[in-house]
């Protein structure tokens, strides 16, 4: 397997449980021979916006070195833009290590 970044939306770094567009931070984490290793917590700017794709284009050029994002929710235009750049979206409701656990062995 190679080596992946995975940002996680998660209050607690324990759940996920944060919609993307609500993130205020992202746990970064590196996945590499089926080991996760956390990073680094990286805070999503709650500047003023705009727009709603004033905040995804924050997140994105946030993100821009991760391959996969977990959250519990998101949008169908902010997951398209996502996916366009090249980062996979996983949606799920489960604790960190169940939804880590899952997508790396399956």
């Amino acid at each position: 397997m190679k080596t992946l970044k995975i940002a996680v939306s998660s209050t607690d770094g324990v759940n996920i449980n944060m919609h993307f567009g609500s993130s205020t931070h992202f746990l970064i984490f590196e996945i590499n021979d089926k080991i996760a290793e956390f990073l680094e917590l990286r805070e999503n700017p709650t500047k003023h916006i705009n727009e709603h794709k004033d905040r995804w284009n924050g997140a994105l050029e946030l993100l821009k070195d991760c391959q996969i994002i977990f959250c519990s929710k998101i949008g169908d235009i902010p997951k398209s833009i996502l996916e366009k750049n090249g980062i996979k979206v996983v949606i799920s409701k489960n604790t960190l290590k169940e939804a880590l656990k899952e997508y790396m062995f399956s």
